[in-house]
């Protein structure tokens, strides 16, 4: 137990027999005097140490069939087939992003925006439904203050996950026990409806004075208060899409 005494001695023991892949920090601004940075742990990286698992190489060499006429995934869309890697790549890797926000200190003291850190994960569309949900099948992308997305927008860290895309799409990488170079791409972001709002640029304030707070329609905040059914729902969301030719929002 000599190796596993001290937390230096722990920590260099799981570097050394897990597959353990290090975060890299970056800073927002190029400005040498500006300290505010991000915790970013490479696409590339984690995917070599992920697909060396036996059960994750099972699930993607034998993945999940869908049936005729069902949409029971990403897989059985038309974006999936019409995509220029997935539908010319067999085992193509199905990177799905999400990302979220949470509290360290009190969320109701005073400094509870402060400190609000928001995160970034990632699965594979590869896993097979019952695996997809777990805990072990999720990634840590990225980590940072909220306060900076803010100040510096989704800009700095999508030009990383960028890069680790375009690696995926062109080059692919190299993991034993796979028939060829495994490629991949961006299969699609999830999220909330805060966060989804927040990465597209909409509005992401949600009180009863915002007036339009759908991004799908333009239906108004007293009319949601009044629509009660799924149909008439729809009936308004067809409809704004016939005022949109006419109407321009600003959210």
């Amino acid at each position: 137990m000599s190796e596993l005494n001290s937390n230096f001695r722990r920590t260099a023991y799981y570097k050394r027999l897990f597959p353990y892949v290090s975060p890299n920090e970056y800073n927002f601004s190029d400005d040498c005097s500006n300290t505010d940075s991000f915790q970013y742990i490479s696409i590339i990286d984690t995917l070599k140490a992920v697909l060396q698992n036996d059960d994750i190489r099972t699930q993607i060499l034998n993945p999940e069939t869908g049936t005729a006429g069902h949409l029971q995934s990403f897989r059985d869309g038309t974006i999936y087939k019409s995509h220029p890697i997935f539908s010319q790549t067999q085992y193509g890797i199905e990177i799905i992003v999400y990302s979220d926000e949470f509290e360290i200190v009190n969320p109701l003291g005073p400094h509870k925006k402060k400190h609000k850190i928001m995160a970034f994960y990632f699965t594979l569309g590869n896993f097979h439904s019952t695996f997809k949900s777990q805990k072990s099948s999720m990634f840590l992308l990225a980590l940072c203050k909220s306060i900076h997305i803010q100040k510096y927008g989704f800009g700095p860290i999508a030009t990383h996950v960028n890069e680790d895309m375009h690696v995926l799409e062109n080059s692919g990488i190299t993991v034993d026990g796979y028939p060829h170079e495994m490629r991949g791409s961006l299969a699609f972001i999830a999220g909330d409806n805060l966060n989804s709002h927040m990465i597209g640029g909409f509005n992401v304030c949600f009180s009863p004075n915002v007036l339009y707070p759908c991004r799908f329609c333009l239906t108004t905040n007293s009319e949601l208060q009044e629509t009660h059914t799924v149909d008439a729902l729809s009936i308004r969301t067809r409809q704004s899409y016939d005022k949109r030719h006419s109407v321009t929002l600003i959210y």
